[in-house]
């Protein structure tokens, strides 16, 4: 008989394998949305988290879980359905801390901040120095949002990047934590100059 593991890990080497028939070369952000058989996918991990504890995973399957949270990065099913399993949602959120797929770990960082906040907090601090810069934005963003202490030198760092959008998620972290220091990023973004920068800027003095 067929169990949830080996259903799933069946599913996820059907992905593979049409991923990889795929023609080489540059694909656009939206790729795997292409794939036939994301119901069946789907289903296999309603099955795995409701059949199986997250102690249970192995490393090959939390790889696999993994894997699929980042490739669903575009409708996000697979990491939201975990806001009902919260010992599942937690340990695939730390093991994706040190895991390759930076879109599994701001998509987990995020469903982790709205179903667990004091529980996010160490993961989102873990993943505020990831290499992946997409992934420290959407951190900040979310740091900001449960008004950490971390809001601030972060800030600061992110904004010493010089990197715009960087700078604009700093504005809006800063705004959600109720810095002081909002009001004299505004005057720095508006300074920078550039388009998108100053428009957020602005529609932040007006709020």
């Amino acid at each position: 008989m067929v169990n949830s593991f080996q259903r799933f890990l069946s599913e996820v080497a059907r992905f593979k394998a049409w991923a990889a028939s795929l023609p080489a070369g540059p694909r656009s952000g939206e790729w795997e949305c292409n794939y036939e058989h994301w119901s069946e996918l789907h289903a296999g991990f309603e099955d795995l988290l409701g059949e199986s504890a997250p102690e249970q995973w192995t490393e090959e399957e939390m790889d696999a879980v993994l894997y699929v949270v980042a490739r669903d990065n575009e409708v996000q099913i697979v990491a939201r359905s975990m806001s009902r399993f919260p010992l599942h949602l937690l340990a695939a959120a730390r093991a994706a801390v040190g895991s390759s797929e930076p879109d599994a770990k701001w998509q987990l960082a995020e469903v982790l901040t709205e179903t667990m906040p004091d529980q996010a907090h160490v993961i989102l601090a873990a993943l505020s120095s990831d290499d992946d810069e997409y992934v420290r934005r959407r951190v900040l963003l979310l740091l900001g949002r449960i008004q950490s202490p971390l809001v601030d030198p972060l800030v600061d760092r992110a904004w010493g990047t010089g990197d715009e959008y960087q700078r604009i998620a700093s504005l809006h972290a800063l705004n959600d934590a109720g810095s002081a220091r909002l009001q004299d990023f505004l005057l720095l973004a508006e300074a920078d100059g550039r388009q998108y920068l100053a428009e957020n800027a602005r529609k932040l003095r007006g709020s």
